[in-house]
This record gives structure tokens, sequence and C-alpha cells, in this order.
């Protein structure tokens, strides 16, 4: 008596298959020369590795193996109301050559779906991303890794197109999100909250293969207000909103005094200092261990030393006039200390000229305007008329010195034209306050 499939189930249940089982089967197109039988092994060995097992009252698909292997095309979730796809084991993987596994939510635009890896609850009210990695127990949400001989690392890219179509061109324009790392914290009232952000935006012209762009640094103050703290420009410049401390390196201000000295500040740690600049020829001096230093003039008693030395051309005149008077020799160098001037010239005569009148010679500096007159002596003279010692004699706030005889402490006078003759020489250095 024949039985249906049914009854012969109820009689006699089965919930494996073994080796040896038998199996009647019909192929196409389905005649009586079509039917085949099939052994229980080769039935395993022309299946998937594992069991499929369709459960009609969740409508999940069950895989009790290790692996689910899609040879070509694709797995539709809304096909399985409710949509789930439950793996009891570890992998999903695409045996087609170079295949791609693509995760496409339903839905398009503001509505379309999540794709969540790490749990199935969304990340706090967020609707605004794509994916979602998570983590519960563990420090890390997600990590890439590179397994590859040649010199290249883990690559991460954000990447921005203003064209909506896949696979179309649309370039961005100036000043431009193109990235945004935002780190956030969960405040434990609102959610995740935003303690730093990254940005990277476009700055300039964009054109074929040159997308220029800055990075921008945000954090969040107390407050709760983010703030920019430092960009980096498209020319490798490094803009900081605030001063760099000098603990840190830096000056602990923003900007400076043109062409001035820099001091430290009032502390180990303070912002520096900017000194006066000062006037030409003047020089620095110490304010002591609680002041500034600063500039001073070098002149004057007790200023400090100003040292010149220079040359300047030596001459003679006869009551104020130079008529006719030429020279052989005529050279004059000078060296000047804070307020004294050393001299040294030579000169030698080849005409006295016609001019008259009380002999002098021309000072490189002009004399101090008060004290005394100031004397002294030549050390070689030739074709020069005098009796007892030749010297000369400044005054002050003069600009020239004048020739002098000293016959005694008590018989001096100044000399004359008539004291030098056509090929008269003088050589001697001395010295005067200025």
């Amino acid at each position: 008596m024949s039985k249906t499939l049914d009854q012969i189930y109820i009689t006699n249940p089965a919930t494996t298959i073994l080796n040896d089982d038998l199996f009647y089967l019909s192929r196409s197109p389905y005649t009586a020369g079509h039917d085949y039988g099939i052994t229980g092994a080769n039935l395993i060995a022309n299946t998937l590795t594992g069991a499929v097992l369709l459960n009609p009252t969740t409508d999940q698909t069950i895989l009790n193996n290790h692996n689910l292997i899609m040879q070509t095309g694709s797995m539709v979730a809304p096909t399985m109301t409710p949509g789930n796809l439950s793996l009891s084991a570890n992998s999903i993987i695409s045996t087609n050559t170079n295949g791609a596994i693509d995760l496409v939510p339903n839905g398009s635009g503001a509505t379309q779906g999540i794709v969540k890896l790490g749990m199935t609850s969304n990340i706090y009210a967020d609707t605004s991303s794509v994916l979602q990695l998570s983590a519960i127990g563990k420090a890390g949400a997600f990590r890439f890794q590179t397994y590859w001989n040649a010199n290249a690392g883990s690559v991460i890219y954000l990447g921005t197109s203003t064209s909506q179509i896949p696979g179309t061109l649309g370039a961005v324009t100036n000043n431009q999100l193109l990235s945004l790392i935002n780190s956030q914290g969960d405040d434990g009232v609102t959610g995740l909250v935003t303690g730093s952000q990254i940005v990277t935006r476009t700055s300039g012209t964009i054109s074929s293969g040159v997308v220029p762009a800055q990075i921008e640094f945000y954090t969040t103050n107390t407050s709760g207000v983010s703030t920019l703290g430092m960009t980096l420009t498209n020319a490798q410049v490094l803009n900081l909103a605030h001063a760099l401390t000098v603990a840190n390196g830096g000056s602990g201000r923003a900007t400076g005094t043109a062409y001035a000295l820099v001091a430290s500040g009032t502390t180990s740690t303070g912002a520096q200092q900017s000194l006066t600049t000062g006037t030409s020829g003047q020089i620095l001096t110490s304010g002591g261990s609680s002041s500034l230093p600063s500039w001073v003039s070098a002149v004057g008693s007790g200023s400090p030393a100003l040292s010149t030395d220079s040359t300047y051309t030596p001459g003679f005149s006869f009551g104020g006039g130079s008529t006719g008077i030429t020279y052989g020799v005529q050279v004059g160098n000078y060296s000047r200390v804070g307020n004294v001037v050393t001299v040294a010239v030579a000169v030698t005569l080849s005409s006295k000229g016609s001019s008259t009148g009380t002999w002098t010679m021309n000072l490189p500096v002009t004399s101090r305007a008060t004290g005394q007159p100031q004397a002294t002596p030549i050390a070689i003279s030739q074709q020069v008329t005098f009796t007892g010692a030749l010297g000369l004699s400044i005054g002050s706030a003069s600009t020239t010195a004048t020739f002098y005889q000293y016959a005694s402490a008590s018989n001096y006078a100044s000399l004359s034209d008539t004291a030098v003759a056509n090929n008269s020489q003088i050589y001697t250095s001395f010295s005067y306050l200025v």
C-alpha cells in the first residue's frame, strides 16, 4: 500500500543524512528516462558546507557551520521577512574571482538605512551615518591591518565629490568641507557630545589634479564652546590662535616690535619683552636684575665708551686763511674711545702760500665745550722756527689747534706764518677731550 511522503515522515522521521541513504530524484525534462538516484554521501558533497534550514515561523536563514559561501550574485535581505541573516559561526566569503561583498541598506538619501557592525542598536539617536562600528567591553571599535610585502601601510581615504551620481565626477569648490574627524564623549545627560574636531577643507582654486586644502584643529572648552586652536595652511604655515607659551618653547606673545631686541619676561616662564629701539649710535646698558636694558648715548662722563677709528685730512691755516698752501704729504688718522680722541698726523708742505696770521691746524672732532685749554707737545718738526719747545693748544668747543712755542713756564706764545717755511714738516700724535 502506497503512502504519502508526509505519512512516511510521521511513521519514520529522520533528523540526519547518512552516507548510504538513497534518494530518488527526477531531472529535467522530468520524463521517465530522467529519473535517477543519489546516495546521502554524494548529496552532502554537492551542497553547501553544513545544513541550510528554513524556519517558517521566523523566516530566518540559519547556517549551522563556519561559512556562508556565495558563488555569484547577491543575497537580498528583504526577501527573507523580517530580514535577518544569522550565522552560527564565522565568515561571509565571496568565491567569485576578485568579487566584492556589497552591504547595501534599503532606501536612499536621508531615509537610507544604516549598516551596523558590532551591535544591532543605533549609537544613541544617530541617523546621519551610513556605517556604524561599535564595541561593548572593548577599548577599540575597529582596526585596519595591511599584510603586504611592499613598502605600504594601512590607508584611510576620506573622499568628497559634489556629484550625486556614483561613478561620475563633480568638482569640489573653495572653502568646502572635505572631511571631519569628530571625537565625542558621553556626557551622561544628552548623549555623545563633541570634545574635539579635525577639519579639512579646500583652500584655494581647484583645478585638474590640484585640490589645495588646509587642516583646522578645534577643541571644546569648559563652557562647551568649540574653538579653533590652530590651522595648517596649504602653504605649510602653522597659524596658532594663541601665542605659544615660553614653557612650551614659544615667546608667549603674538606680535613683536620691528627692529627691537627681545628680552626674557618678568618671570622664568613669562612672555618675552621688546626693548625700545633707541637711536642711531647709542649702545645698550644693563638695567640691573629687575629692569630691562636701555639704550644710552656713548658720550659724557660716566657713559660707556664708544670706539671709532677713522681717517681725516689735516691742514694748516694762517690767520684763518689757506691761500696758496700746497702739500707733499697730508695724512691723518684718529681714534675715539668715549670722550677721548687720539690723533696722529704727518704733514709736509711744498708751499706755505700767501696767507698770514696765527698758525693753526684743523681737528677731526670738536673739542669739549667746557674746561681749561689743552696743550700737547709735538714730537717731530723740521724747517720750523721756534724757541724752546713746540706744541699745540686746543681751546674749548674748538675745531682747530694753535701752534705755540714754550720758551719757559712763563714765556709761551702762539706762532704765525713767519715760523713756517715752504718745506716745513710736522709729525706728531696727541690726545684731547671731547
